[in-house]
Formats: C-alpha cells, structure tokens, sequence
C-alpha cells in the first residue's frame, strides 16, 4: 500500500504555508505604496514596527533552527520564505519542547 502522508516528516505541511505566502502578495503588496504611506499616517504605526520585528525575530528563529533542530534546512526555508514565519516556529517548534 502506497503511503504518502508520513507525519511531521512529510512537506505536505508547506503547502498551507505557501497559500498564505501568495495570498499575502497578492492582497497586501498591491495595497502599501507610497501615496498610501503618505495619505494614511496611521499605517505607519503597522508598517514601521513591522520592518524592524521581522528581521528580528527571524535572525532569532534561524538561530533557534540551527542549535535545536535535527534538520534546519526545512525550518530554516519557512522563517526566510515567509513574512513574520518566526511566529510560526515560535507557537508550532519553540514552545512545544
């Protein structure tokens, strides 16, 4: 018998993380732009805090990858591919062990 789903070993789990990653891009990207950002000052409350949160945490989650993780490279790809992916190893990988 033919077993394809084979448990946190599989990377049928990307496939939902890659949804989102073209959802992003295709709702939010197109909506940001300069005349925006210079309209809506408020939005800089969001944008500003979030261009510095989200190489933080990934600096932080990469290095998690590489001190913790038997196999890094597949954690690794999430928190660089995905925009705030470090929240994700935070609550799926940091917090369970």
């Amino acid at each position: 018998m033919l077993q394809i789903y084979k448990g946190r070993e599989s990377l049928y789990w990307m496939v939902p993380v890659a949804l989102g990653l073209v959802l992003e891009i295709a709702f939010f990207v197109p909506l940001v732009g300069p005349d925006t950002l210079n309209r809506h000052r408020f939005l800089l409350a969001f944008v500003v805090p979030f261009c510095f949160v989200a190489p933080l945490g990934g600096w932080w989650a990469i290095y998690q990858c590489i001190r913790n993780e038997k196999h890094p490279a597949r954690y690794i790809a999430v928190v660089v591919l995905v925009p705030l992916g470090f929240s994700w190893y935070y609550f799926e990988r940091y917090r369970q062990r």
